[in-house]
Order: structure tokens, then C-alpha cells, then sequence
């Protein structure tokens, strides 16, 4: 019995250290790409200059960091995310990936990256039936994120009004909408009721998080800008 839990505990282990070991590479990889961004603008690195232009944000510098985010994001859902039942999740952390693209390249870019990460994250993973009401849930939140956020605005006030906010008008407002017609209200009452107060317990959690990987994205845009201007 003791070599069995012996066996056990070494497997475990083993998955939790390829886990590390695929995430690793991909977040350095993201942090790579955003520290080699061209300095094309001077307001802001990778930060465009209007905040409804379509100019210069789906470049191809752009385009590779938003997919390695996105990959991030799958990764996400698929190992970190908490399931009370289909289509009803208690714990998740893939509001990161998302949070960051829409602070770093804007609405436009947060839209196409919600749409995309919902669809890929849902057939990566599948749970329950496939529900595409649910990218406009994934949409709105990365709205939110951008109207605070954009520009690499990550400071703490902005971020705590966006967690709330999409908690309100997303996981209150449209989540339940979109579960109360696929399974009814009152089951779309008790498990929502759950994931908002688990959203309460980790606002702290969400905010810290989006911080610190905010400014680790930006201070690796900060070090690209230098390191251009020295040549």
C-alpha cells in the first residue's frame, strides 16, 4: 500500500512538473515577444493611439502576441478552471490573457481575441453543450477592460472597478440571461449565486494578479523602447 502511494505521489508530481514545464516556455515566449515590439509609436510602446482605430493593431507583431496570449488563456481554462457543473464555472483565471490584450491593443482587439479564445478554449476543453451566446459574455468583459485599462493603465482603482463591473453587468447580468434560457432559472439562480460569491472572495485575488502581470508586460515593453533608443 505505502508503494503505491509511493507510485502515486511520483506520477503526480511528474504531471505538476510538465505542467510548469509547458506554461514556462509559452510565458516567456509572450514576455519575449512583447520586449522585441517595435517602437513604431511614442505614446506608449504597444499602446495604439486612438481608442476605436483599427490602425496598426492587427500587425503581425500584434497578431503573434495575441495568439501566445490566447494560448495562455487555453492553457488556463483548461488546467485551472473549476467546474461546479456544464456550463457553470466557480474558479477561473482566463480573464488574464484577455484582461491584458484589451489594456495593451484596445477594444477591436479585445473583441476578436474573445471571440477566438471562447470558441478555442470551449473545443480544447469541451463541457456540457457548446453555447456561442457566450462569447458576447467574453466580448463585453474585455470591453469593460479596455474602456479602464487601455493604454497599460493598470492601476489599482481601474482594475478593481473593471473586476466589478464585469462581475455585475457579466457574470450577474448577461451569464444568467444566457443560462436561464439554455437551463432555467432557478438553476441559473443557484449556481450563479455561487460564482458571484466566489468572484467576491477572489476580487482581491483577480486584482493582484492583473497588476502584477500588467506591469510585467509593460515594463518589458519599457525595456524594449530603451534598448531601441540605445542603438
Amino acid at each position: 500500500m505505502l508503494a503505491r502511494r509511493r507510485v502515486v505521489c511520483q506520477t503526480n508530481g511528474l504531471n505538476i512538473q510538465r505542467y510548469f514545464s509547458r506554461i514556462s516556455p509559452l510565458i516567456r515566449k509572450i514576455f519575449h515577444a512583447l520586449s522585441i515590439r517595435s517602437a513604431a509609436t511614442k505614446t506608449g510602446g504597444i499602446c495604439m493611439k486612438n481608442f476605436f482605430s483599427l490602425k496598426n493593431v492587427f500587425t503581425v507583431r500584434n497578431l503573434t502576441i495575441m495568439a501566445l496570449l490566447a494560448a495562455l488563456d487555453v492553457v488556463l481554462a483548461r488546467f485551472t478552471t473549476i467546474h461546479i457543473s456544464a456550463q457553470f464555472t466557480l474558479v477561473s483565471f482566463e480573464y488574464i490573457p484577455s484582461t491584458i490584450v484589451s489594456a495593451l491593443f484596445g477594444p477591436w482587439a479585445g473583441l476578436v481575441f474573445g471571440i477566438v479564445s471562447d470558441t478555442v478554449g470551449y473545443f480544447s476543453n469541451p463541457i456540457g453543450p457548446y453555447l456561442p451566446v457566450w462569447a458576447i459574455s467574453a466580448i463585453v468583459a474585455n470591453l469593460i477592460a479596455a474602456i479602464f485599462l487601455y493604454r497599460g493603465k493598470f492601476s489599482w482603482w481601474r482594475i478593481i472597478i473593471v473586476r466589478l463591473l464585469v462581475m455585475i453587468i457579466v457574470t450577474m447580468g448577461l451569464n444568467f440571461i444566457w443560462q436561464s434560457l439554455y437551463f432555467g432559472a432557478s438553476a441559473s439562480l443557484f449556481f450563479n449565486t455561487a460564482r458571484i460569491i466566489s468572484n467576491i472572495v477572489q476580487l482581491p485575488i483577480q486584482v493582484i494578479l492583473i497588476r502584477i502581470f500588467g506591469k510585467l508586460s509593460l515594463n518589458a515593453v519599457d525595456r524594449s523602447l530603451a534598448a531601441h533608443k540605445s542603438f
